[in-house]
């Protein structure tokens, strides 16, 4: 009976696993303007949370932040890549790099849709403890 009871607990305890593992990504799936070689991207929805989306293609709309907020910030051989501050979704700020091929846009308050793929970079927060902040690598604006 006790061995029963064991595998019953463990059995429960891998199907909470996998439930709670389970990705809620259920964004509407795109393919913007085809491109050879391009990516299908993910529609952000306002209710999702970007970090699961790590790794991923996605586009949302947003604009360019008027007020920049305080970021963790990757950083190559020659600093910090040339990046933008994008408002999205309520409140929402995200970082996001570009190299010189996207087109700069004006500093206007325009809804914008911004196209790339989801990173995040980890570090010592300032009340201690591991901080995670995500970021997109920009491929294109529209």
């Amino acid at each position: 009976m006790k061995r029963f009871i064991s595998y019953f607990a463990f059995a429960i305890v891998i199907l909470t696993i996998g439930s709670s593992c389970s990705s809620s990504k259920t964004s509407t799936e795109t393919s913007p303007k085809s491109v050879a070689g391009e990516h299908r991207y993910l529609e952000l929805l306002p209710e999702q949370f970007i970090g699961d989306f790590v790794g991923e293609y996605v586009w949302f709309e947003g604009k360019r932040s008027l007020m920049i907020e305080q970021h963790m910030m990757k950083s190559g051989i020659d600093g910090t890549p040339p990046h933008i501050y994008i408002d999205y979704h309520n409140g929402q700020q995200i970082v996001a790099y570009y190299n010189d091929t996207i087109k700069k846009f004006e500093e206007n308050n325009r809804l914008y849709k911004f196209y790339g793929r989801v990173g995040s970079i980890s570090g010592a927060g300032k009340g201690g403890g591991t901080h995670t902040e995500y970021y997109l690598d920009l491929i294109r604006i529209e």
